[in-house]
């Protein structure tokens, strides 16, 4: 073939993945149309109705949503992808790290839901005997003690070792006083921890293919069903608006952020000056928007007549 030839002929298709076209070595420009392609497909008006209408189903009988296969022996770390490998197994193990308490959490959920929310108390911490002893573990409760687990495989699948965990901390029961603002901020305050993690897990998901990125998609899954859940009930529970949600988000988000700052330095082993740390913080962001708008175009939706068909009883 001569090189006018090989000039005039057409690129070959790139292949499709989760998150849409996949470079070999994606550029910034391309992984945040993955990013945008992600959460284009996941984050769609008809998925938040499928979750949020699953939690009125749940409310009557309480299960987990069931992940599909893993097939563990075909993750490998060839499937990182527009990222330095090293960084991404670093904030996977960053993720465990706020996933492990899980059960800490859900405790904390029934303190504050119990007596205002009951049903939603049962959802994310189950029942508990008068002793304190588990009778039945919570939906969230149980999807979300799944995560940390895995996350701790990936890490030692990808990195080739175990990680080095330090588990967030948890705040605590700390009632102000009045049953239903403490309610709706510890919902508002759950809510952001899913919200945040939703644009990140999407975010790993742009950054990888194969059977790393199903795996990844799983946990994200979930994560969707949370944030989608929880901001579906508070409005419905509490009529509260979008803009009283996302001032609250935005608050915490702010608190959460340098919280975990001050817990852990996410990036120790890096130069602070690392283009790749500049990178994924400026696609963790752009995520974030993204997810916000999809959040607010499906509340724009939503009906107090659609949420009392879900919810039914308007006392809880």
């Amino acid at each position: 073939m001569s090189l006018i030839e090989a000039s005039l002929k057409p690129p070959s298709a790139l292949p499709i993945d989760l998150a849409g076209k996949c470079p070999s070595r994606p550029n910034f420009v391309q992984c945040q149309g993955r990013i945008a392609f992600s959460i284009d497909r996941l984050l769609c008006v008809s998925s938040f109705n499928q979750r949020i209408e699953d939690l009125g189903r749940q409310f009557k009988d309480p299960q987990p949503r069931i992940w599909q296969p893993i097939q563990w022996r075909n993750v490998s770390s060839e499937q990182i992808i527009g990222t330095d490998p090293h960084l991404y197994c670093e904030l996977l193990a960053k993720s465990a790290e706020i996933e492990i308490p899980s059960l800490g959490y859900s405790v904390e959920s029934r303190a504050y839901l119990g007596k205002p929310c009951p049903r939603m108390a049962r959802f994310m911490g189950g029942i508990r005997s008068r002793e304190g002893a588990i009778e039945e573990f919570g939906v969230w409760e149980k999807e979300e003690q799944t995560h940390g687990p895995v996350l701790r495989k990936l890490y030692r699948t990808l990195a080739g070792k175990e990680p080095t965990l330090s588990p967030a901390s948890l705040r605590g029961y700390l009632p102000q006083g009045d049953w239903e603002k403490d309610a709706y901020r510890h919902l508002v305050f759950r809510m952001t921890h899913e919200y945040m993690a939703v644009a990140g897990y999407i975010m790993f998901i742009a950054l990888s293919t194969g059977e790393l990125q199903q795996v990844l998609q799983q946990i994200t899954q979930d994560e969707i069903s949370h944030w989608a859940k929880f901001f579906g009930f508070i409005r419905w529970r509490f009529g509260k608006s979008f803009l009283s949600q996302f001032y609250g988000m935005v608050s915490n988000t702010i608190h959460l952020t340098r919280l975990q700052a001050k817990e852990r330095d996410f990036f120790r082993d890096f130069d602070i000056s690392n283009g790749e740390i500049i990178k994924m913080y400026f696609l963790y962001e752009w995520s974030k928007m993204l997810a916000l708008k999809k959040l607010w175009v499906w509340n724009r939706q939503l009906t107090s007549g659609y949420l009392d068909s879900i919810f039914a009883m308007r006392v809880t």
